[in-house]
């Protein structure tokens, strides 16, 4: 599948604590629900990853991880099928 960069968001949203009223984190927890506080207390890591989940936090998150907000067909530029040669 082929997507359009455009509607796709990223999976986690850092957040730094003393700059953020309560209700913006609360509001962003509606869509990013795993809240993970660094060791100062000073920022949080909100993401749609479980806690549990070792791609929360982790490089590969911040870098490729990503979501459809929406209806997806919306985001869909094409599907690719490949099919082995002499199979129909």
């Amino acid at each position: 599948m082929a997507f359009d960069g455009t509607h796709l968001e990223r999976t986690y949203r850092e957040v730094i604590i003393s700059d953020t009223a309560a209700d913006e984190i609360n509001r962003l927890m509606v869509d990013y629900p795993t809240r993970v506080e660094d060791l100062a207390g000073e920022r949080l890591w909100l993401t749609r990853f479980p806690k549990t989940d070792t791609r929360a936090t982790s490089a590969y998150e911040r870098e490729f991880a990503r979501w459809i907000p929406g209806d997806p067909f919306v985001a869909l530029l094409a599907v690719f099928v490949f099919v082995p040669e002499g199979d129909y």
